[in-house]
């Protein structure tokens, strides 16, 4: 079995990058983190019928894993009776500050958002997405490059982006999941 792994306390690429991957290998199982931010567990909730993402505490068959893809970090999260070395590809938008073990690939590169090397993958491969799959992805882009504004943000980010909008993203959902107020609490 393969599964899709990213970082704990996940962001909008993480978990955009992860349905990315999914798109790509459609027979691996996204495993969501035990934790998202506020705005991305508020997404999933509303939205987690149409996505592929299974729970974390849902997951308990490690010793099963042959492959993992990560997302959005060049670190994998430990999994019960997993084995060490198993194969392991990288998607990170961070450069490498390590060396790669034996048994890892790196697919990274230094761009804005780890969503845009999946989202190139998919446009070369001409998978079809639909409206929710499109947005977030798109969301992943958006919030990693700070609405293209970070000095990281590439014109890929802005390419993948584009084709993400003509492919039913909906930026009206895009930035109301990004612009969330502060609660009464925060206040």
């Amino acid at each position: 079995m393969e599964i899709i792994l990213t970082h704990e306390n996940a962001d909008f690429d993480a978990v955009a990058s992860m349905l990315g991957a999914y798109k790509l290998n459609m027979d691996a199982l996204p495993i969501l983190p035990k934790t998202q931010h506020a705005n991305v567990r508020e997404f999933l909730t509303l939205y987690k019928n149409g996505l592929p993402f299974i729970a974390w505490d849902d997951f308990d068959d490690g010793a099963s894993v042959k492959s993992i893809i990560i997302t959005d970090t060049a670190r994998r999260a430990s999994i019960r009776n997993m084995k060490d070395d198993v194969p392991t590809l990288i998607f990170e938008h961070h450069p490498l500050k390590r060396d790669l073990h034996p048994y890892e690939t790196w697919a990274g590169d230094d761009i804005g958002a780890a969503t845009t090397l999946l989202v190139e993958r998919i446009r070369e491969r001409k998978i079809e997405l639909t409206s929710l799959e499109a947005t977030l992805m798109a969301l992943g882009i958006y919030a990693d490059t700070g609405n293209f504004t970070y000095g990281g943000t590439t014109s890929r980010d802005i390419r993948a982006a584009a084709w993400l909008l003509e492919h039913g993203a909906v930026l009206d959902t895009v930035q109301r999941f990004l612009n969330n107020p502060l609660n009464q609490e925060q206040q």
